[in-house]
């Protein structure tokens, strides 16, 4: 990856842009997979791809581009400077530079859709830059990496980010695993992975072990808790379960629950991994394969001369 880039791996994709173009877009289960980032004053990078069972023909693709700038009286030119296999469009208006450009990537039959804002002056180095690392995302042995809004988490092979939110300072994504024809396997269970700022204020005093109990959900109640190793970090972890109704007493099942949470201060954010499933014993334990990373420092961010 370039020196002074992110990257950002969602669904089948990935991209490696800068720092300070913030996510704006990242679609959940929908089709087409769409990401959009935006710096302070404009937006700046949207990706689309879908799958498709044919060859598409990226000169006819583009021509929806020009005829569009033709529409709008804007001038346009052919995408000389993009990497290949890329075809590209460039539409340039009084206020800046618009880059289009398509690719087909064969062996998973995806074709991406990828538009460049230059609100001044356009940097062809950092353009080329981003088609190279625009790319489908690529399995790392069993597992596969989820990286956005600050969290990156590896997840096993078979398991899909199927909700996802943003609330004010608090980042939330949940996991299910999958079966064929896109169905959920609810047998499985669900990992929710969240990513807290602000702890002194969550806290309010409190242990993040106190605040693990605290947080329980109506009706769990707390079986055990201990302190697991965490990367450079010491978590704690809570075991619980919910008071069983008349249903799970007759079947056996029981909907239990497994929290671990820390405190990351090289972030100064809260980590909480959250499992749940029912299950007909307590011996509960997240799958294997899991991976949340943290300890990441903040990116220095430079005024760009393309800032606008």
């Amino acid at each position: 990856m370039a020196a002074g880039l992110e990257r950002t791996c969602w669904r089948e994709m990935q991209v490696d842009h800068p720092a300070q173009w913030e996510l704006a877009v990242a679609n959940q289960a929908e089709t087409p997979g769409r990401l959009t980032f935006s710096d302070r004053r404009h937006h700046r990078l949207d990706i689309k791809w879908r799958s498709i069972k044919y060859v598409p023909d990226l000169d006819l693709v583009l021509t929806r581009y020009k005829r569009r700038s033709k529409e709008d009286k804007i001038r346009y030119s052919d995408l000389s400077a993009a990497p290949s296999p890329w075809k590209g469009v460039v539409r340039k208006a009084a206020d800046g530079t618009v880059v289009h450009a398509v690719r087909f990537y064969r062996d998973c039959r995806l074709l991406t859709d990828v538009a460049i804002v230059w609100p001044g002056r356009r940097d062809v180095g950092l353009e080329k830059s981003l088609l190279d690392s625009v790319r489908p995302r690529v399995e790392d042995g069993e597992q596969l990496l989820w990286q956005a809004m600050g969290l990156s988490v590896h997840c096993p092979v078979g398991w899909d980010l199927r909700q996802s939110s943003r609330n004010v300072g608090r980042i939330q994504w949940d996991f299910h695993k999958m079966v064929a024809n896109d169905k959920i396997d609810r047998r499985a269970g669900m990992v929710r992975v969240e990513r807290i700022a602000m702890p002194d204020a969550l806290l309010t005093g409190r242990s993040v072990r106190d605040w693990l109990v605290d947080e329980l959900p109506a009706g769990f109640h707390a079986l055990r808790q201990r302190t697991v190793p965490q990367g450079r970090h010491s978590a704690d972890e809570l075991v619980s379960a919910a008071k069983r109704g008349l249903a799970a007493r007759l079947t056996g099942n029981q909907q239990m629950m497994l929290d671990m949470a820390w405190l990351c201060p090289v972030e100064g954010r809260i980590y909480h991994v959250q499992f749940s499933q029912t299950r007909q014993d307590e011996e509960i334990a997240l799958p294997e394969s899991w991976q949340v990373n943290c300890c990441k420092a903040a990116p220095v961010v430079r005024a760009s001369r393309n800032a606008g």
